[in-house]
């Protein structure tokens, strides 16, 4: 039956490819042909545009079938490929959820299931919401199988933050489920209107990662009303999950395997405790960023499968003019944050690293609670932080610093060039400081993303 279902989707969307260009229109926007609803069809009924009432019995039975099929994964496979399958599904689901929601623009967008499915910017998004990741061996995790027990009550639209909010809360730490459960529950409104047939949207309006923090102001800040404290609290659903080259063109996870298949705020962490220089992709000639520092053997395998975009790299960082977004083309540079600066205090995101690690390397000095020792003399941390830099070769000196936010040798890098930290940049110490801050800011962003462009939403009954 599964193989079945591929097959069919396949020469479907084969076929609707072929007219998708001739229904662009003018002023950038086009009629979208394949959209979520119109690969997850209702098989118990009528499919409901806008749900008319929903229980807090209801909200919660969504979330324990999530639950419950998540849950089986550990029990049918060994450690590593469940946290493989886990991470790879949980990124899945919430970019779909990310992606519905970024097109919001001038009153219209938002969440409601109006994605364009043809659009390179979705490429591997059927994988959660429809077929299942058959090359994790798990094809019955999908969107598409919890959907069917609600499709006749609950809107595509609704059921989309809904399967994102189930994967957080799933895929969070046990120390910090309660608070999202709790916020999720107590927040969450229903009546969003699936748009389906009059699905109008327009073409390439998600954040480009290769133009950096330019396009998360235009999107995130501009266009969805956020602040930048609040566009640099929902940049965390990064870390669940990978890029694929095949997908995106970008290749690698934003944390270790451990981290990636957890909700929590180690994205910020590994931001900061560690160090990052420019990467081409060789396979589609796009610029990442790579874990810079010199590890151990045993560490290499988890380190160097690690990468960040321009559009997380911004966040913490900008160009050595301070006023430029960072950007890894073109860059042969090493980015890092040193220790032992009182105006950016690192202690606590150090102690929120995995062993007590700065640049992968164990930092005892920073153990102890209020502390913000210097790991070590400047001199060793330019060494082992940058030993990936393109110019280490040449000598500490050679270190090419990307430019850091008051962070290393020029205290006036930032974007207005005023030698103080930017919004973004003291929102990613905060967050890598402090996970209750991070999770207080994320839900707050959450809700405004989730909502933006319902005209009537309601609580829980």
């Amino acid at each position: 039956m599964y193989l079945q279902v591929r097959q069919n989707m396949t020469v479907r969307q084969a076929a609707v490819s072929e007219n998708v260009a001739a229904s662009r229109g003018t002023a950038g926007t086009y009629k979208v042909r394949v959209t979520p609803q119109s690969v997850m069809p209702c098989e118990a009924g009528e499919i409901v545009k806008t749900t008319p009432s929903m229980t807090k019995e209801q909200y919660q039975s969504i979330i324990d079938r999530f639950k419950f099929n998540m849950e089986r994964i550990s029990k049918d496979v060994d450690e590593t490929t469940a946290q493989t399958q886990l991470a790879h599904f949980g990124g899945c689901v919430l970019r779909m959820c990310g992606h519905d929601f970024m097109d919001f623009i001038d009153g219209v967008g938002g969440n409601d299931a109006c994605t364009d499915m043809e659009d390179p910017d979705n490429a591997g998004l059927m994988a959660c919401l429809r077929e299942g990741h058959e090359e994790y061996g798990n094809v019955e995790l999908s969107m598409y199988k919890v959907y069917q027990n609600v499709c006749t009550e609950v809107s595509l639209a609704d059921f989309v933050v809904l399967a994102a909010q189930s994967v957080i809360v799933m895929m969070a730490p046990s120390e910090h489920r309660r608070t999202l459960s709790r916020g999720f529950n107590t927040r969450f409104k229903f009546g969003r209107t699936t748009r389906d047939e009059d699905c109008v949207m327009p073409h390439h309006i998600l954040p480009n990662p290769d133009k950096s923090c330019n396009d998360v102001e235009r999107v995130f800040v501009n266009n969805m009303g956020l602040t930048w404290r609040s566009a640099t609290a929902l940049m965390a659903v990064h870390t669940i999950g990978a890029a694929s080259v095949d997908n995106s063109g970008f290749d690698g996870f934003w944390d270790t395997l451990a981290h990636s298949s957890k909700f929590n705020n180690h994205y910020y962490v590994n931001l900061l405790a560690t160090s990052w220089c420019p990467e081409q992709v060789a396979a589609t000639g796009r610029w990442q960023w790579r874990r810079c520092e010199q590890v151990e053997a045993d560490q290499v395998d988890d380190v160097k499968n690690q990468m960040m975009l321009n559009t997380d790299m911004c966040l913490a960082f900008t160009a050595p003019n301070g006023v430029d977004v960072l950007s890894a083309q073109d860059t042969p540079c090493c980015s890092w944050v040193h220790t032992g600066l009182e105006e950016y205090p690192m202690g606590d995101v150090i102690r929120n690293n995995d062993n007590l690690e700065f640049c992968a390397k164990p930092c005892t000095k920073n153990a102890e609670p209020g502390t913000n020792a210097r790991c070590f003399s400047p001199r060793e941390e330019t060494r082992m932080c940058c030993a990936g830099d393109p110019k280490f070769e040449q000598g500490v000196a050679g270190a090419l610093d990307c430019g850091t936010p008051g962070l290393g040798r020029d205290p006036s890098h930032d974007r207005q060039g005023s030698g103080t930290l930017t919004e973004s940049n003291k929102a990613v110490l905060d967050f890598a400081s402090d996970p209750k801050t991070w999770m207080e800011a994320f839900l707050e962003a959450w809700f405004i993303a989730t909502e933006n462009g319902a005209t009537a939403l309601f609580p829980l009954s």
